[in-house]
């Protein structure tokens, strides 16, 4: 990524209502861009395995069950 480039940016949550209205939000600033939308934590892995994305916007409750399923692994704040 350059300075010229959009922060590439994939929106991660169980929720389409959410997803909507920060998708709405995103496409108001240029120097930002949706890459795409995850509706699970699978999917989410999965896109950010096969594209290029700089951040992930996730709903906190599918990062704790993403850590859940990951053996010894915890998040900052303890386990998921």
């Amino acid at each position: 990524m350059t300075d010229s480039q959009p922060i590439r940016i994939l929106i991660a949550d169980d929720h389409a209502m959410v997803r909507s209205g920060l998708r709405n939000f995103l496409y108001a600033y240029e120097w930002m861009t949706l890459v795409g939308e995850a509706a699970t934590g699978a999917e989410a892995v999965a896109f950010c395995s096969n594209n290029d994305v700089d951040v992930v916007l996730m709903d906190i409750m599918m990062l704790r069950w993403m850590a859940s399923k990951l053996p010894g692994k915890s998040l900052p704040w303890g386990k998921g």
